[in-house]
């Protein structure tokens, strides 16, 4: 079982949008299961299209298993057994202490960082915060995660010369190639239409960035 988390610590950055691509993508290679740690819960109306309508909610929809999860509880609370599926893909709210609960009970793989071009200035302001963040926990060997920033619509020369100004590992932490820039069209398919980016005419192309974030973004 592969797990993935989407965070930040600030919001509209693409946390969410990531989280449904790359589950919709992933869900042609296996069994997916998206864990929606936000209490706004938009990556559970994006598939269920409707509010969660408990505390933990539980539904299947595109051949993807969705669980609203506010409360942020672990894997094993929701009583998700290891190796049920072949993905797991956790949403996380904007609060850093949120994302180390929820790290620290589902021992992640991989860990996506989004920043958009929508809300550029902002994302990359903070992302030292978050990188800091992601340093406290990284001598725990439980943890073997990658973290992998993912430049929506920003150039990623603009996140490494970002990144040149804080301290970070360079072995831990990677630049993705960027992603076209689509802010507006992305916003659109996930709260507007529910659909997939790829979806759209002359946009299907866009389903192999996701591909290269799943299998080869990390190294």
């Amino acid at each position: 079982m592969k797990v993935m988390l989407c965070t930040h610590n600030s919001g509209g950055v693409g946390k969410t949008t990531l989280a449904v691509h790359l589950a919709g993508y992933l869900s042609e290679w296996g069994e997916v299961l998206l864990i929606d740690c936000d209490e706004q819960a938009d990556s559970w109306k994006f598939f269920m299209e409707k509010e969660p309508e408990v505390p933990v909610d539980k539904g299947s929809a595109r051949g993807i298993e969705v669980i609203a999860n506010p409360e942020r509880r672990s894997l094993k609370k929701l009583k998700v057994k290891p190796n049920q599926f072949d993905y797991v893909i956790i949403d996380i709210d904007t609060v850093l202490e949120n994302t180390v609960q929820v790290i620290l009970n589902a021992d992640p793989n991989l860990i996506f960082v989004p920043l958009n071009r929508a809300h550029m200035y902002k994302s990359i302001d903070n992302l030292a915060s978050v990188l800091e963040m992601l340093e406290r926990i990284d001598g725990n060997p439980a943890l073997p995660y990658s973290v992998v920033i993912v430049p929506l619509g920003i150039d990623k020369e603009n996140i490494e010369r970002e990144l040149e100004s804080i301290e970070y590992n360079s072995g831990k932490y990677l630049v993705a190639d960027s992603m076209n820039d689509l802010s507006s069209k992305m916003d659109e398919a996930v709260y507007k239409d529910r659909k997939y980016i790829w979806d759209y005419v002359d946009l299907q192309d866009n389903k192999n960035y996701f591909e290269y974030l799943a299998f080869n973004a990390s190294g």
